[in-house]
């Protein structure tokens, strides 16, 4: 392989024995290859079906991604740069059929990483309910650690007040950030969340599977705004709230003032299985005077247990000893007697390909 050929410009195709084309904002060239050996060894297929994930993620959240990663080289595409971070930490298995879907499994999966020095990774936790203190605690997808809401507080009329938790608007977010983060942020940043929710199909399994989909909110003092990227398996998972901690009513027991405690993603659920099923992530990002400025953010994990309340893994069969990974080598035409017998394309996701590499959406225009 050459590169940074003056004489090809930006060239494309192939021209006798030599291809052309264009990688890392580079132009390159190789040897054409009539025929590729693909021997179909377990160590080969394994290894496409683990890319796949990573492919498919990136195919969801490609707008985002294109803006979260960017400490990467400079002959670096961001896809590049979020299948290295992504293919030996989010370890699942998945097929072709996904693939053409964007459908992945996002647990774990690493989709911002900056140089802000915060992390923005969601956990699951319970958290009790301080309007009905009778009631059960919520399993709920919360960050540690990041909004200092010792000192914040609102006063809203009884009926706005009493609830479990304040979902967050744009204009609302922006105050509780700027007024709340433990960084100085500019006049404007962005809020993205991304969430994805398992989604059963019972009259065709191929359709069970998780599709992320995400929101941006634009943070500003005026016109603060939201924009809805891709799939989402309702507003819930792409919603951000404050869990209250404490209702205080007035005399007239018109307006109550509330207290807050943690930062909820997502929804709130009865139980912790209930919520493992759901996948939450959150990135912090703007511009300032040293450049783009980004959060490190991966998406939620499961525990094994919340509580006393034992969890199974939700992607268990995803994984390489579960239910589906032999179903995929056979698809792929792996067969461990030596016998091929292809039922699907065998087409591995390359390294980049053009579509990976077009920049995506600039989401601090």
């Amino acid at each position: 392989m050459s590169k940074g050929s003056l004489f090809w410009a930006n060239a494309s195709g192939k021209l006798g024995e030599t291809v052309l084309y264009r990688s890392g904002g580079e132009q390159r060239t190789r040897t054409y290859v009539a025929k590729i050996k693909n021997p179909k060894t377990l160590a080969q297929m394994t290894n496409r079906l683990l890319l796949n994930n990573a492919v498919s993620a990136h195919r969801a959240l490609k707008g985002l991604v294109s803006q979260t990663f960017p400490n990467r080289k400079s002959n670096q595409s961001a896809f590049n740069a979020f299948v290295q971070a992504n293919k030996n930490v989010n370890r699942f298995y998945i097929g072709k059929s996904d693939l053409e879907k964007n459908a992945c499994v996002p647990y774990g999966l690493q989709i911002a990483k900056g140089s802000l020095g915060i992390d923005l990774t969601p956990r699951l936790a319970l958290l009790n309910n301080a309007v009905d203190t009778e009631a059960a605690p919520k399993a709920c997808y919360v960050i540690d650690g990041f909004l200092n809401l010792s000192d914040f507080s609102l006063k809203l009329p009884v009926a706005e007040a009493d609830s479990f938790s304040l979902r967050l608007t744009p204009e609302r977010m922006y105050e509780v950030f700027k007024q709340c983060s433990p960084i100085t942020l500019p006049s404007e940043f962005q809020i993205s969340v991304v969430g994805a929710r398992y989604g059963a199909d019972d009259d065709d399994l191929s359709n069970d599977m998780w599709q992320p989909g995400y929101r941006v909110t634009h943070c500003q003092q005026f016109g603060a705004y939201s924009q809805d990227y891709g799939h989402r398996a309702g507003d819930s998972v792409l919603t951000l709230s404050l869990h209250v901690a404490s209702k205080t009513r007035d005399e007239q027991n018109e307006y109550a003032t509330l207290t807050f405690d943690s930062l909820i993603v997502g929804a709130s659920f009865v139980t912790g299985k209930d919520a493992a099923d759901t996948c939450e992530g959150v990135v912090l990002s703007f511009k300032n005077s040293s450049g783009y400025q980004v959060s490190n953010s991966r998406m939620s994990s499961v525990p094994a247990k919340l509580g006393d309340e034992v969890i199974s893994d939700p992607a268990e069969d995803y994984r390489q000893d579960g239910f589906y990974f032999e179903q995929l080598l056979s698809d792929y035409g792996y067969s461990p007697d030596g016998v091929l017998v292809s039922t699907a394309a065998n087409v591995a996701p390359p390294a980049s390909t053009p579509e990976e590499d077009e920049g995506g959406e600039d989401l601090t225009a």
